[in-house]
């Protein structure tokens, strides 16, 4: 509803299990390389790589932004790329973890900086988002079982931050790391990909210099109602 109500002008939809098997019907039937997206789909072996797939499946295809059902919309849409950078992003990303220089990598991540999946926007096409479809139909097609902590790598932040940091080496030319972004507190464009500092989708995380509470830099509030569910879809 806040999505609703701070960018009404665009349309919002929820993808359920009927609209995520057309849209991949929809892919398999359009795109010659993915004629057999269907069934590679049917084995996916768990609800939440499923989940994490259709997200970028999605964006990959029709474009706009992904949030989690948990988020909250602080500022509009219209706000989140600055106005001098509109025409040269493609692609935003908001960073969720900066553990800097610090020895220890915050719990629970595997980069030192970490970019979430709950909230992400794309053009339509974006080859990091079809980078992140190929990784899971590859890697699923060849192994079926996965431990919690190799769905974060497979879909989840720690391999959406691997897909990102290559699509960043690749779009500059130059080599991207952590140590670019860290302690970041404006957005900056790297190539096509404006990266939000913490603050922009993980105001209120109790690390990595994130604000408590809402900041001209907030975006989108995570509110971590949601947990993992391997069921439903």
């Amino acid at each position: 509803a806040s999505f609703a109500a701070k960018s009404p002008s665009h349309t919002y939809s929820i993808l359920d299990k009927q609209g995520a098997v057309a849209l991949v019907d929809h892919v398999a039937a359009t795109y010659p390389g993915y004629a057999n997206i269907r069934q590679l789909f049917d084995a996916i072996p768990r609800t939440v790589i499923r989940a994490d797939f259709l997200r970028f499946l999605l964006l990959a295809v029709e474009g706009g932004v992904y949030s989690d059902s948990d988020t909250l919309m602080v500022r509009p849409l219209a706000d989140w790329v600055p106005d001098g950078l509109k025409d040269r992003t493609r692609l935003i990303v908001g960073i969720e973890a900066d553990a800097g220089r610090h020895s220890m990598l915050i719990k629970g991540t595997s980069h030192r900086v970490q970019f979430c999946q709950w909230t992400l926007a794309g053009a339509p096409g974006h080859p990091a988002l079809w980078a992140m479809v190929d990784r899971v139909l590859e890697r699923t097609a060849a192994v079926k079982t996965f431990s919690d902590a190799e769905v974060l790598d497979l879909g989840g932040p720690a391999g959406w931050t691997e897909v990102v940091f290559e699509h960043l080496r690749k779009e500059t030319g130059t080599v991207v790391t952590w140590e670019n972004m860290t302690g970041m507190r404006e957005p900056r464009l790297f190539g096509d990909t404006l990266v939000l500092p913490i603050d922009g989708f993980a105001t209120g995380v109790p690390h990595s210099g994130s604000s408590q509470d809402w900041t001209d830099m907030t975006m989108v509030q995570h509110m971590f109602f949601g947990g993992w569910k391997d069921s439903g879809m």
